[in-house]
């Protein structure tokens, strides 16, 4: 028999609280020390922070707990849909354009290109928040 999905199990308008685990591709040692190749991929545990704690600061998700291992990551997380209701839908449209931005800059840090998000103005807060089969 079939699990059942999470749409089933959790109720949106309601807080809840999950654990969830994400695994690395075929089980690989892709955030620690790969035993197989010899090398050393820990520096990828800040990445991983980093781009938790970005996350978390734009959706309406509470990171509880987390620990990034060697080939998962394990996250107690808790939904937040009070928090959504305060919402409008302007603030809806700025936190999705900070989170998929329509445009970013590049840059070299390092000898090494970086692409660093160039965050929303206005004028296209405004036409996203104005388009309600969007928002």
């Amino acid at each position: 028999m079939a699990r059942k999905t999470r749409g089933s199990l959790i109720n949106p308008n309601e807080v809840t609280i999950v654990h969830a685990v994400a695994k690395t591709a075929r089980n690989l040692f892709l955030l620690g020390e790969d035993s197989a190749t010899r090398t050393h991929n820990s520096h990828r545990k800040a990445w991983i922070v980093d781009i938790l704690e970005f996350q978390c600061s734009l959706m309406a998700i509470d990171l509880l707990d987390f620990c990034v291992m060697d080939n998962h990551i394990h996250q107690v997380l808790r939904s937040r849909p009070d928090v959504v209701k305060k919402f409008g839908d302007r603030e809806v449209a700025r936190r999705w354009l900070t989170l998929c931005p329509k445009s970013k800059k590049r840059q070299k840090v390092d000898d090494k290109v970086q692409y660093v998000p160039i965050p929303p103005k206005d004028a296209q807060i405004d036409a996203l928040a104005k388009n309600k089969k969007r928002i």
